[in-house]
């Protein structure tokens, strides 16, 4: 054979060895990317984190005793409300509070498995009651194979993130490793580290009080009767999107740095992102007046004489109807003033990126009257949780006009500029401000002064003007001039060091 055809059959050799070989390449990044893509699907980061909680709160009674089933032979376990070998003598009390948990999280089943999920997916007789759940199945195809045993958890929504029937239920699963033999997780354990989620937000979430925090009714109101008290700690109620993680009391550990100030946290939403109220150009303890914690005092409204001035925007003034008055077509002053701040200090920078668009609460829910004009009106604001007929804090924000959003059209209403806004009264009685008295050592006391920030929550209007509350309590004036203290929420899994302290913040890089 001459040279020229050895060159000949040898290029052919190697380029069919190359489409070979970018072809094998190319089928392992389509199944690697493919188990990632439902990965994703699955592996929500607030599920994660109610998971987490689920797992600390069964451990803390007779978890152990399934698991060591699983160690001498027990092929799974299914965990369920009812169960009356995970309480031992509390089983009455213990059970109902389970319950409740159960239906305020979602849950569908908790399942216990062995690490070999290959084995389960061949589908013996063994395993039929695994496998007649068809979306448990995808998922365990997500899953490999390990020395360990998986705590899986399995929730059901509608699409807005409630409960749902059987039609409308969105499947969805977070999981963590438990090593054989022992029910207790290390740092190494924790389902965070296991799945790439935020290990400092699942620290945050590992500290929620099971003694001081208020009760919590069936349409997620929270059943709030004092202050917050002298220390500091974390509770949790749902909102809009699962979950939420409130700081309350005089938190000390809440601190976050980022685009060059300090913020607070407010608390973890329910989707895993962090909402954080300003606090200044440098970091500042509770209690103390300075008006750098602050960006400006303005007016809630430049003029106050009709409804449409309780909105963060407003519609028509002088209309005929709820409707037109609540349009979100005009900004208010105070939008105006924040959405400036932000233009100057946030947007066309890298901090932007690690902003999310998630619902602020212009709760514009009418109790009594019209809404519209100067018709006498009370909002849900206009009583507090100390009132004869008490009004609670609620995470959930009811009506869809109210929902401020960017880009977020399908659950907000898509009517803001930028992503950021102000803390709404649910929220500041949540972090412990009760009735109308001053908390000096609460983490949102000082930024005019004193108390008075303004919040997003409308009051009341009479035949004359519309009130606004402000963090203190009571509903002002929507023209007298207060403190401006934006909220922004940054996306889930943002914060990469720190411990929360005035000294070492929280901090996104």
């Amino acid at each position: 054979m001459n040279k020229k055809g050895f060159v000949f059959i040898e290029t052919i050799v190697v380029t069919c060895f190359l489409i070979v070989s970018l072809m094998v390449l190319y089928s392992l990044f389509v199944s690697s990317n493919n188990t990632e893509l439902r990965r994703l699907r699955y592996d929500d980061t607030s599920k994660v984190y109610e998971a987490y909680y689920l797992y600390q709160y069964l451990d803390s009674y007779q978890l152990g005793n399934l698991i060591q089933n699983l160690d001498t032979g027990t092929k799974f376990e299914v965990i369920y409300p009812g169960r009356t070998d995970i309480f031992g003598s509390d089983t009455l009390k213990e059970s109902i509070l389970f319950e409740n948990l159960w239906t305020e999280l979602n849950v569908q089943r908790i399942y216990l498995l062995p690490g070999n999920i290959s084995t389960i997916l061949d589908c013996t007789s063994e395993y039929a009651t695994i496998c007649s759940n068809t979306n448990l199945v995808s998922y365990l195809n997500t899953l490999d194979d390990g020395e360990n045993y998986y705590f899986i958890v399995e929730f059901a929504n509608a699409r807005d993130g409630s409960g749902c029937t059987d039609e409308d239920c969105v499947y969805s699963y977070a999981y963590f490793n438990i090593n054989k033999g022992n029910s207790n997780i290390s740092d190494e354990d924790n389902p965070c580290v296991q799945q790439g989620v935020d290990f400092v937000q699942c620290s945050i979430i590992d500290e929620v009080s099971s003694t001081e925090c208020p009760s919590v009714s069936a349409d997620g109101s929270v059943l709030v009767a004092s202050e917050g008290g002298e220390t500091g700690y974390i509770c949790s109620a749902p909102d809009d999107y699962g979950t939420s993680y409130y700081y309350r009391g005089n938190v000390t550990n809440n601190y976050v740095s980022f685009a060059g100030y300090y913020w607070r946290i407010i608390r973890i939403n329910g989707d895993g992102t962090i909402r954080m109220i300003y606090d200044g150009r440098l970091p500042h303890p509770n209690g103390e007046v300075s008006s750098d914690r602050s960006i400006a005092y303005s007016t809630f409204n430049s003029v106050n004489t009709d409804n449409a001035y309780v909105g963060y925007m407003y519609g028509t003034v002088g209309a005929s109807n709820y409707t037109d008055a609540h349009a979100n077509i005009h900004d208010s002053t105070i939008k105006t003033v924040i959405d400036n701040w932000y233009e100057n200090q946030l947007s066309g920078t890298k901090y932007e990126s690690y902003l999310a668009d998630v619902v602020f609460c212009n709760d514009r829910t009418v109790v009594s009257g019209g809404g519209y004009s100067l018709s006498e009106t009370n909002y849900r604001w206009n009583e507090g949780p100390w009132s004869p007929n008490p009004n609670y804090p609620n995470l959930k924000c009811a009506q869809k006009n109210d929902r401020f959003t960017v880009n977020d059209t399908s659950f907000g209403n898509g009517d803001l500029t930028y992503p950021i806004a102000l803390i709404t009264r649910d929220e500041s009685v949540l972090a412990g401000y009760y009735n109308h008295l001053p908390y000096y050592d609460n983490y949102l006391y000082g930024g005019a002064g004193d108390d008075q920030i303004w919040t997003m929550s409308p009051g009341f209007v009479t035949r004359w003007y519309a009130y606004v509350h402000i963090a203190l309590g009571g509903a002002i004036g929507a023209t007298d001039t207060f403190a401006v203290k934006p909220v922004i929420n940054l996306k889930a899994g943002s914060l990469k060091g720190g411990t929360g302290t005035m000294e070492n913040p929280y901090r996104v890089e």
